[in-house]
C-alpha cells in the first residue's frame, strides 16, 4: 500500500543544534572508532591532534543538506495533499449537487434516483470524513559507499552517509522515520554481490520496500578539485521514481592526494601486476572503453590508457611464460538477443560480450580529475557477471602536455541524471555501454526490462539537436517483453540506424513506462520522428514524463562518441 504523506509545514525545522551535532559526531565515532568528532581518516591513520585532518566531514554541511532534502519532501507532500483534497472537495461538490437536484426532482413529481440509491446529502463524500489520517512514511539511505565509480575513497562516504543518516533522523520527527541500517543488511549484502550500483533497479527497488521504505534519499558526490568534493542530495519515492526533492550542491573539505599517486608508467605496471595475480586463467581481452567521470564519454586520453595497459599486460603474460594474450572485440552476439531470462537485468552488460569460457574478461572503467592526480578505475568483467577492480592514483605530472589536454571531453556536454524507478531498466549497444562508432556504421541498441514496457527514445546530435527515434513511423509500437534483451531495431522493424554526420558525442536517452502514455505527450514527440523537436535539453524531455504522477517510470542515457 502506498503510504500518503500528510500535509505538513513545508518549512523544515532546523537540526543543526546541539542534539543533531552530537549525534552525527557519535555517527562519525561509531564508524571510525576515532576519538575525535567527525574524523574521517583512512583506517591506520592516526587521529588527528590539533590540526585539522586531510578528510574531515563538516557536520554543518551534512546538517544543511539534511534540512533541504527533508523541506523539500514536505513540500512536496503539503502539494500532494493540497490536490487530494482539491479532489475529495470537487468529488464532493460533485455528489451534492447530484443529490440536490435529483431531491428538487422528487419533489415535482418527475422521477429521481436519489431515494432509490438511499442517498442523503450528509452520506455524500465529505472531503473532511474522507481525508486520511496520513501515515508516516519511511525513509531509507542509498548506501553510496557500497558504489563501484566512487570519486572518493568508500570510509570518507561511509563518513558522510552515516552522518547525513544521523542529521535526517534528528529532523525526521513528527512526521517521517528513517530506516535503520539493520533494515538495510539484505540491501547492503545484494549490492556486494551484484554490483554495479542499482544494475537491477526493480531488485533494488523491491528491497528497498521491503525494508519499508517510501523514499530513497541519494548521495551525489563529484570532484571538485584536489581539495574538495561537491555533495549533493536527491530524494526519489520508492514505488514511481517520481523526483521529490533535490538539496543544491554544496562543498565540502576533502584532500584527494594523500598519497600522492603513482607515475602514469608505474601505475600501468601496477594494475597489469595485480590483474595477473587476481586472474591466473586470464587469457582474452575485449576493450570496451575508459570514460571520463560521470559524463560516460570515451577520451583520447582513455583510449591511450586502455591500449598502453593491454600493451603491458600483454608482455606480463608473456614474461611469465603463460602464452600470449589475446584481444578480441567486445561486442554482444546476435544470438544473446530476444532471450528470455531475468538474470539477464541483473548482470553487467560486459558479461553478455565475454566468452562462455574461462580466462576471457571485458574491460572497462572510468577516471577522475582530481587536481594533482587522476583516479584510474579498472575492472574485468567474465561471462557471470562478477567484477576484478583494480584503483590508482597516477601523479598529473607524469602524463605529456598533449595527452592532459585529451583528458577531459569538449564543453557543452548535457548530463542528465538517470532517475531510479521501479522497472529495472537498462540500455546499450552491441558493442556495450557507452561506444565509440565511426560515421557510416549501423548502430544497434540492446535494450533490457525486467517487466513488459513502453519505450520512447530520443537522440541528441553533437549540434544539440534532439529528435525522437523510437517508436517511428517504420515501427509504431513502443512497447517491448520484459525479462529479454531486445535488439531495436531488429532484422523485423524494417528500419537500421545509421551513425552519420555531424562527429562528436551524441547520446541516446531512454525512458520506459509500465503503461502506454503516447497519447499524453505533446503533438509533436508523440508524432514526429527523425526530424528536430522544439527542445534544447534532454532534461526538458525528461520532465514531460516526470511529470506523470500515476505512471510508473525508468529511465537510462547511453553516450556514443562518433568518430570520422
Amino acid at each position: 500500500m502506498m503510504v500518503s504523506l500528510a500535509a505538513v509545514s513545508a518549512r523544515a525545522r532546523m537540526v543543526c543544534g546541539r542534539r543533531g551535532r552530537a549525534l552525527f559526531a557519535m555517527a562519525v565515532a561509531a564508524t571510525l572508532g576515532a576519538p575525535a568528532p567527525g574524523w574521517g581518516a583512512e583506517p591506520g591513520e592516526a587521529p588527528p591532534g590539533a590540526k585539522r585532518g586531510p578528510r574531515q566531514v563538516d557536520a554543518a554541511v551534512v546538517e544543511t543538506l539534511a534540512v533541504d532534502v527533508l523541506a523539500g519532501i514536505r513540500r512536496h507532500a503539503a502539494g500532494r495533499a493540497a490536490r487530494a483534497d482539491k479532489g475529495r472537495l470537487d468529488s464532493w461538490i460533485e455528489a451534492s449537487t447530484w443529490y440536490v437536484k435529483e431531491k428538487i426532482r422528487e419533489v415535482r413529481g418527475e422521477t429521481g434516483d436519489a431515494g432509490k440509491m438511499g442517498g442523503s446529502l450528509a452520506s455524500a463524500p465529505s472531503p473532511a470524513r474522507s481525508a486520511a489520517a496520513g501515515l508516516r512514511a519511511k525513509i531509507a539511505l542509498w548506501p553510496v559507499w557500497k558504489e563501484r565509480d566512487l570519486p572518493v575513497d568508500s570510509s570518507f562516504a561511509r563518513v558522510l552517509a552515516h552522518g547525513l543518516r544521523a542529521a535526517l533522523v534528528n529532523g525526521a520527527e513528527p512526521d517521517l522515520d528513517v530506516v535503520t541500517r539493520d533494515e538495510l543488511v539484505t540491501l547492503e549484502k545484494e549490492i556486494d554481490e551484484f554490483n554495479p550500483l542499482k544494475l537491477s533497479a526493480e531488485r533494488t527497488n523491491q528491497l528497498i520496500r521491503s525494508a519499508g521504505a517510501d523514499i530513497l534519499v541519494i548521495l551525489h558526490l563529484i570532484p571538485g578539485d584536489a581539495l574538495s568534493v561537491t555533495v549533493s542530495v536527491s530524494a526519489q519515492e520508492v514505488l514511481t521514481g517520481t523526483t521529490l526533492a533535490a538539496a543544491p550542491p554544496r562543498s565540502l573539505a576533502y584532500d584527494a592526494d594523500v598519497a600522492r599517486g603513482l607515475g602514469v608508467e608505474e601505475s600501468l605496471k601496477s594494475a597489469a601486476a595485480h590483474f595477473l595475480v587476481r586472474l591466473p586463467g586470464l587469457a582474452t581481452i575485449r576493450p570496451q572503453g575508459l570514460r571520463y567521470q560521470d559524463t560516460k564519454v570515451q577520451t583520447p586520453f582513455g583510449r591511450w590508457f586502455s591500449e598502453r595497459f593491454l600493451a603491458e599486460l600483454g608482455r606480463a603474460i608473456d614474461g611469465r611464460g603463460r602464452g600470449t594474450l589475446a584481444i578480441a572485440d567486445a561486442a554482444v552476439g546476435a544470438d544473446q538477443a530476444q532471450t528470455r531470462g531475468l538474470d539477464l537485468v541483473e548482470r553487467p552488460v560486459a558479461s553478455l560480450m565475454a566468452g562462455a569460457g574461462g580466462g576471457d574478461y571485458v574491460l572497462n572503467g572510468t577516471y577522475w580529475d582530481l587536481g594533482e592526480t587522476i583516479d584510474m578505475q579498472l575492472a574485468l568483467t567474465d561471462a557471470s557477471g562478477r567484477a576484478a577492480p583494480w584503483q590508482g592514483a597516477i601523479r598529473k605530472g607524469s602524463i605529456g602536455p598533449a595527452l592532459l589536454k585529451s583528458l577531459a571531453p569538449a564543453a557543452g556536454l548535457e548530463v542528465d541524471v538517470d532517475r531510479v524507478g521501479p522497472i529495472g531498466f537498462t540500455i546499450a549497444s552491441e558493442h556495450g555501454e557507452d561506444p565509440v562508432y565511426r560515421i557510416g556504421q549501423k548502430l544497434v541498441m540492446m535494450a533490457q526490462a525486467s517487466r513488459d514496457s513502453f519505450l520512447h527514445c530520443f537522440y541528441k546530435q553533437a549540434d544539440g539537436k534532439i529528435m525522437k527515434i523510437f517508436p517511428n513511423r517504420a515501427h509504431k509500437g513502443g512497447r517491448i517483453a520484459g525479462g529479454m534483451v531486445v535488439a531495436i531495431p531488429s532484422r523485423a522493424m524494417g528500419f537500421d540506424w545509421m551513425i552519420s554526420e555531424p562527429a562528436g558525442t551524441k547520446q541516446v536517452k531512454c525512458f520506459a513506462t509500465d503503461r502506454d502514455v503516447t497519447a499524453r505527450l505533446p503533438r509533436p514527440v508523440a508524432a514526429l520522428d527523425f526530424v528536430g523537436l522544439p527542445y534544447k535539453t534532454l532534461t526538458e524531455i525528461g520532465r514531460l514524463f516526470r511529470d506523470f504522477r500515476d505512471v510508473g517510470l525508468a529511465e537510462a542515457r547511453m553516450v556514443i562518441t562518433v568518430e570520422r
